[in-house]
């Protein structure tokens, strides 16, 4: 039997290694992240700290940086223990939390083909031939996918045998209107505010008086709607959008890698994996 990462409960997630990750875009912008591995069970003859089957995970859109990498192990782990799993059956597991989530998706994918390029120098280093497996969540499935196309379009082999997309917005992704309109009208609105403010329970008034109630909504409407990544990703929105216009026409343009297997996983409505 196989117990994947069986520690102490503090560090249930905790990889065994991090490491960071950076790529120049442009003269003014770099695109930085870390990673962190998890070596193949030590219960199934693990050789030890060597990558030689990878599994890449990248991580979804994030924008206020909450998810690291250990909690995007549990979120994925969660419900059927399929990284456990994966590692019982003697996969190493490398996921990429993104530094710069809001960044331009493709900005970001030249991130990701630099993991990738390293990951594989790792792989033949350590004496292997496996193939690499690359599986993108929500955004990061988008960052994943122009990742693997640009590399093949600029004839470098990223040895991957199989590209997952796992709940991936490929068409963009559906926020209601009638939400961004809300967000749109409150934010800034100050008796707007004060109606919200004295609509919520009394304890939570008590902890966050009316200014850091505020902040906390200008914070996430700043960070989770009007960042290039996240226009690019909204396929509908209350002014003209000009981000997703055009990610949409690269993305149509460069299409789907063509030297690997594609495999597509909807999560469905339940929120359930």
């Amino acid at each position: 039997m196989c117990f994947a990462h069986a520690y102490a409960q503090e560090d249930r997630f905790k990889p065994d290694q991090i490491k960071s990750i950076a790529k120049s875009v442009n003269s003014s912008e770099t695109s930085s992240g870390k990673y962190g591995v998890w070596y193949k069970t030590p219960f199934t003859g693990s050789n030890g700290s060597k990558i030689t089957r990878p599994f890449i995970i990248i991580e979804g859109f994030d924008p206020a940086g909450l998810q690291d990498l250990n909690t995007n192990y549990g979120m994925i782990n969660s419900g059927t223990q399929f990284l456990d799993k994966l590692s019982c059956e003697g996969y190493d597991i490398v996921i990429l939390d993104i530094n710069t989530n809001t960044l331009e998706i493709e900005k970001n994918a030249e991130l990701v083909a630099e993991l990738i390029k390293e990951i594989n120098a790792q792989v033949a280093a350590n004496g292997s031939t496996h193939h690499l497996k690359v599986m993108g969540v929500s955004m990061g499935g988008l960052i994943a996918k122009l990742a693997l196309r640009g590399l093949e379009m600029q004839g470098i082999p990223h040895r991957t045998e199989t590209y997952l997309s796992f709940d991936v917005p490929h068409h963009g992704a559906n926020v209601p209107l009638g939400y961004l309109h809300f967000v749109d009208m409150f934010l800034g609105n100050e008796i707007a505010m004060h109606e919200v403010f004295n609509n919520l329970p009394p304890k939570m008034r008590e902890k966050h008086p009316l200014t850091s109630i505020s902040n906390m909504l200008a914070n996430f409407t700043q960070f989770s709607l009007t960042q290039p990544a996240a226009l690019q990703l909204i396929s509908n929105y209350i002014r003209p959008n000009f981000k997703r216009r055009d990610f949409a026409l690269l993305s149509d343009l460069v299409g789907y890698p063509q030297q690997c297997r594609l495999v597509g996983i909807a999560n469905g409505s339940s929120g359930q994996s």
